[in-house]
């Protein structure tokens, strides 16, 4: 299965994924926006979603493929954002026994984006 999370920009990740407030850390409101709608665009894609259930005995690999805007953006802050929605849009029952086997990165300035790959 081939799931597409989209709109991979600046705005919504890096540093400006969390910001301080009240003395403690929380989502900004641009990345709870892009979440919730990346939620429920991978739900609009498998509209017959199958939830995978892993366990410990059975842990399960996915693989991502990530296309970035330029080559200043950090890929590895997109992985709990991506396990997240996935998560939230039963994609999975938890992501807690699910690994990753690989992200490697490209460039696609008109198109930021990741692929995940399930089998």
């Amino acid at each position: 299965m081939r799931i597409i999370i989209t709109n991979l920009t600046g705005d919504v990740t890096d540093n400006r994924r969390m910001i301080p407030a009240h003395g403690r850390l929380i989502s900004s409101s641009a990345y709870r926006a892009w979440k919730e709608e990346q939620i429920y665009l991978v739900r609009q894609q498998f509209n017959k979603l199958r939830c995978y259930h892993a366990t410990f005995e059975d842990q399960r690999p996915y693989y991502v493929e990530i296309w970035m805007k330029n080559k200043r953006t950090d890929q590895a802050n997109w992985s709990k954002g991506i396990r997240d929605i996935l998560t939230q849009a039963g994609v999975w029952s938890d992501d807690k026994w699910w690994y990753e086997i690989g992200t490697p990165c490209k460039i696609d300035a008109k198109n930021p984006r990741a692929e995940v790959y399930i089998n």
